[in-house]
C-alpha cells in the first residue's frame, strides 16, 4: 500500500491516512486526528460540511491508498475508524470508496472515517542513530543503554515513549537497525525551547539535578554522536554519589560533543562528560565547575583499560580532596592522546595537569596549559 508522507516541522513524519480493508473494498475513515498531534479534534454537525469533507477525503485518501505520488513505509500503520461502514455502503471495489465515505459521514457523523495517524521517523538521515532534539529525549537514553531503539526493561517503555511518542518499531532506523543516538541541535537546560513541553524542568536545574546516564556497573554501550552541538548548563548536585557526569558510565563511543557551563558536585569518579569511562571519547570538551572528592577530572573521572580519549580538552575549574586531573582524574590502563587541559585546578592531595594518577596505559601528545594550585603531597 502506498502511503503519502508529510513532515510536521519537527523530527517526525506523518502518514496521511489509513485504509480499512473489507469484503466490499477499501475504505478510508473520517479524520479524528490531523497531521500534528495535539491539534484539536474537528467537530461539525453540519450535513453540508459532512458531505463536502467526505468527498474531499474520498479523493485524498484514494490517492494515499493507491495513487500517492511519494511512497513511504507502511510499518507501524494501525487500522482506525468504526466497523460497519463497508456494510452500510454495499458496494464493491475501489469504486465504492466515495459512496462509503458519503454514507459514513451522513449516517455516522464526525468520528467515522479516515484517521490521520502520525508515524514518527526518529532517524531521518538513516544513519542508524536516533535523533535527540529535546532534553527529555536525552534523558530517555538511560532506558536504552545499548542504543538499539528498544528499552532494556519494558517497565520503562511508557516513560521512554513520552519522549519518543508515536515511535514505530525500529524508530525509523534502516534495516540494519539502530546503534545509538545523535544530537540534532544544541540544548540548554536553562532554555524552555530545549524541552519537549517548552518549559524548564526544575528537577534538572535545582535540587539534586540531572541523574547521570548509566554507571560503572551498567554503562552506556551505544554510539552517541554530538555532531558539533553542545549541552549547556548541566547541573548535578549529588555529593554522595559516584560515577557522575552527563554520562555516569560509558563503554560506548561518544564524539563531537561540548559540555558548556556545567556545575557538577559529586563524591567520586566525576567528570563533566563521563564519570566512569571504558569506551571511546573523541573531539569532546567541557567547561564550567566540578567539585568532588576522589578521581575527579574536567572531562572524565576515571579512564579504564578499553578507554580511549583523543582530540579532546577541558577548561573547567576543578576542586577536589583526592586524586584530581585536569582532563582525567585516574587513568587505569587507558589511552589519552592529543588532548589538553586549560582551566584552573585546586588539588588538596594528588593533582596533575592532564591526569591525576595513571596506572599503566598510554598518554601521548597531551599537555597542560592552565593553572594548578596543589597543597597535596604529589603535584605535577
Amino acid at each position: 500500500m502506498s502511503i503519502s508522507r508529510f513532515s510536521d516541522g519537527g523530527n517526525r513524519e506523518v502518514v496521511n491516512c489509513e485504509i480499512r480493508h473489507g469484503v466490499f473494498g477499501q475504505f478510508c475513515f473520517w479524520p479524528t486526528r490531523h497531521f500534528r498531534p495535539g491539534w484539536d479534534r474537528m467537530h461539525s454537525h453540519s450535513p453540508v460540511w459532512r458531505i463536502a469533507a467526505a468527498l474531499l477525503l474520498g479523493w485524498f485518501c484514494r490517492r494515499g491508498s493507491g495513487g500517492g505520488r511519494r511512497a513511504g513505509p507502511a510499518g507501524g500503520a494501525r487500522i482506525a475508524g468504526r466497523a460497519g461502514v463497508a456494510g452500510r455502503a454495499g458496494v464493491a471495489g475501489r469504486a465504492g470508496v466515495g459512496v462509503a465515505l458519503l454514507l459514513g459521514a451522513l449516517l455516522l457523523g464526525p468520528g467515522a472515517g479516515c484517521q490521520f495517524i502520525p508515524i514518527a521517523d526518529y532517524d531521518r538521515d538513516d544513519d542508524g542513530l536516533i535523533d535527540v532534539a529535546t532534553l527529555e529525549q536525552l534523558y530517555s537514553i538511560r532506558y536504552d543503554l545499548d542504543g538499539n531503539g528498544a528499552v532494556d526493561d519494558v517497565a520503562y517503555l511508557e516513560v521512554y515513549l513520552t519522549a519518543y511518542f508515536e515511535a514505530p518499531g525500529g524508530m525509523g532506523c534502516p534495516s540494519s537497525g539502530c546503534m545509538g543516538y545523535e544530537l540534532v541541535r544544541s540544548l540548554d537546560f536553562n532554555a524552555a525551547t530545549a524541552y519537549g513541553g517548552y518549559a524548564v524542568r526544575s528537577e534538572w536545574t535545582e535540587g539534586r539535578g540531572w541523574s547521570p546516564i548509566g554507571n560503572g556497573v551498567a554503562p552506556y554501550t551505544g554510539v552517541f554522536q554530538g555532531n558539533g552541538h553542545t549541552v549547556a548548563n548541566l547541573y548535578i548536585n549529588r555529593p554522595d554519589a559516584g560515577s557522575v557526569g552527563l554520562f555516569g558510565g560509558s563503554a560506548g563511543a561518544v564524539s563531537e560533543l561540548g559540555l558548556t557551563d556545567v556545575l557538577v558536585i559529586a563524591h567520586n569518579e566525576a567528570g563533566g562528560l563521563v564519570g566512569w569511562n571504558n569506551g571511546d571519547i573523541r573531539n569532546c570538551y567541557s567547561t564550567g565547575v566540578i567539585e568532588a572528592g576522589q578521581n575527579v577530572g574536567g572531562l572524565v573521572g576515571s579512564n579504564h583499560e578499553e578507554g580511549v580519549i583523543a582530540d579532546s580538552y577541558s577548561g573547567a575549574q576543578i576542586a577536589a580532596d583526592g586524586i584530581t586531573g585536569g582532563l582525567v582524574g585516574y587513568n587505569e590502563g587507558g589511552i589519552i592522546r592529543d588532548s589538553y587541559y586549560g582551566g584552573t585546578l585546586f588539588a588538596s592531595n594528588t593533582g596533575g595537569g592532564v591526569v591525576g594518577t595513571t596506572l599503566g596505559g598510554v598518554i601521548e601528545r597531551s599537555r597542560f596549559s592552565g593553572v594548578l594550585h596543589c597543597s597535596g603531597r604529589v603535584c605535577g
